[in-house]
Parts: C-alpha cells; sequence; structure tokens
C-alpha cells in the first residue's frame, strides 16, 4: 500500500469552471483523456456514479473501474473497483483561491499487479498525465 498526498496543483480557473470540467468527464472524457476509450458510466444515486472504461496504463491497454462520489462544492472520491489500481482509494478536495483553484489529493493506492515502489511512480505518472489533460480541456472549456 502506498500513500500519496498531494495539495501543490492548481488549475488556473475558478472552482465553478472546475466542477464543469469534473461534471464533462461523463460525456466527453475520452476528449479529456486521448487514451480513454469505451467509457461506461452509470449513476447508482444522486451524486454516485460508477464508471467503467479502457485505458493506456503504463504502455499497455487496461480496463478499469471506479465508483465517483461528487461532494459539491468540496471535491470527490474514487474508489477503483477494478484494473491496476483496484483496492485504490482517493479523496480529491478543491479549494477556490479567487481565479483559481487548488487540488488536493490524498489517496491509499494499491495494486494486484504493481509492487509498492512500482505503484507509487505509476500513480504519479497517472496523476501528472491526468492533471496536465484537465488543464488542457479546461482551457478551452466554455
Amino acid at each position: 500500500m502506498v500513500r500519496i498526498v498531494d495539495d501543490e496543483s492548481r488549475f488556473e480557473a475558478p472552482i465553478d469552471r472546475v466542477w464543469a470540467l469534473i461534471r464533462a468527464h461523463r460525456a466527453d472524457m475520452p476528449a479529456i483523456h486521448p487514451t480513454v476509450r469505451d467509457v461506461r458510466v452509470e449513476q447508482v444515486a444522486e451524486g454516485i456514479g460508477v464508471a467503467t472504461w479502457s485505458m493506456e496504463f503504463l504502455g499497455r491497454r487496461v480496463e478499469m473501474k471506479s465508483r465517483v462520489v461528487h461532494f459539491v462544492p468540496l471535491g470527490k472520491l474514487i474508489e477503483y473497483l477494478e484494473g491496476p489500481l483496484a483496492g485504490s482509494k482517493e479523496l480529491t478536495y478543491l479549494t477556490p483561491e479567487g481565479p483559481r483553484t487548488r487540488i488536493s489529493v490524498v489517496g491509499e493506492y494499491r495494486s494486484p499487479t504493481l509492487d509498492d515502489a512500482a505503484l507509487a511512480v505509476a500513480v504519479d505518472r497517472f496523476h501528472a498525465l491526468e492533471f496536465e489533460e484537465d488543464a488542457r480541456y479546461l482551457a478551452h472549456l466554455p
């Protein structure tokens, strides 16, 4: 198990636009994250969804499944149910900073296929790529 805490990232957008980005993932995830394919999202209750998709992870295509719970306006909780991060949980919370939004992620990560050292590197790369792609999409979000 690897515990990661990262509260250094910021989007150059106010929190309402960041929530628009988060909501856009439901319908537009392949446009936001280009390696994502075959997205299926089921809303199981108000603010709770289960998503399945395939994506590139460490150079190979993998199947993923997660449960996402939105706590608007505070943040979201993701529990990875299947894939290389199965058993992992992360909490992302958002802090308004005027025209910017601080993104803080706290997670405990597990993997059925990676040892802890490889997992720490993989999660760091995964988050960095997600942030970069989210920021790029956010810059063009109406």
